[in-house]
């Protein structure tokens, strides 16, 4: 009865199904997985988010880098800009606008260098380059997310950039520029005392949503349940055919 199965397309189509079956198995236990390790993550970044700020020495070694565990955690630095070392991180994208974030290292009371992102500032309206507003003179504390950006030398740059203007965020490389020690991290602010300037924005908090990954659960695995439906019904209705066509000679 069901010795069609051997014929060329019947066992493309079963090779097919044993292909599909197992493939949406594991896409679908590859976006769980996804999903799970976004869920953990968000309820680290909310916990670290909500937690009460801590200096920044107490959290991270100099030259030890960032890690889930303590990423966005709320530190806090006090020192002094380094104000001539002020540069803008261009083609930023921040609550929808294209700009720039302004960074300036700070060299803290106990001499390491701490990268600060003191927030954004949108290109200049005149056509003239953009220029970062001032730096608050003086000791300055700033409270901000520590933030890990793995985003290469801050000197590699086309050469027809201004020279306030940077593509690439490399804490380290900033703070051996003074010959001092430094967090490989950047301090995202989110508060300066005193005041950093009005024109700058600072920089959202994440978005904790979890994304598509569990309904990609559900839709993976029901195009491998699909599958397997699809192909009995067609099994089941070219035997029935085959019963019918065999049926005047039997």
């Amino acid at each position: 009865m069901y010795g069609f199965l051997r014929q060329g397309k019947w066992v493309a189509l079963t090779l097919l199904l044993v292909v599909l079956v197992p493939l949406s198995a594991v896409a679908a236990d590859w976006q769980y997985n996804r999903w799970q390790s976004r869920k953990e993550l968000n309820a680290v970044v909310a916990s670290n988010s909500a937690a009460r700020p801590i200096a920044i020495a107490d959290v991270l070694e100099p030259g030890s880098p960032v890690t889930d565990s303590n990423e966005w955690r709320q530190v806090s630095a006090t020192g002094r800009y380094v104000a001539e070392l002020t540069k803008l991180v261009r083609r930023q994208v921040v609550n929808g606008r294209t700009g720039y974030i302004v960074i300036t290292p700070l060299v803290t009371d106990d001499g390491r260098v701490a990268v600060i992102e003191r927030g954004f500032i949108p290109p200049a309206s005149n056509g003239q380059d953009t220029q970062a507003p001032a730096a608050p003179a003086g000791e300055v504390t700033v409270v901000g997310r520590l933030r890990h950006r793995p985003e290469g030398d801050v000197e590699v740059q086309p050469a027809d950039l201004p020279p306030n203007q940077v593509n690439r965020v490399d804490p380290l490389a900033i703070a051996k520029q003074q010959s001092r020690p430094g967090y490989d991290a950047v301090i995202e602010a989110l508060a300066s005392s005193p005041a950093d300037s009005t024109a700058l924005t600072l920089l959202p908090a994440p978005q904790l949503d979890e994304g598509p990954h569990l309904s990609y659960v559900g839709q993976w695995f029901l195009i491998g349940i699909a599958s397997l439906v699809i192909w009995i019904i067609m099994v089941r209705r070219e035997a029935a055919y085959q019963r019918e066509l065999n049926a005047p000679a039997a």
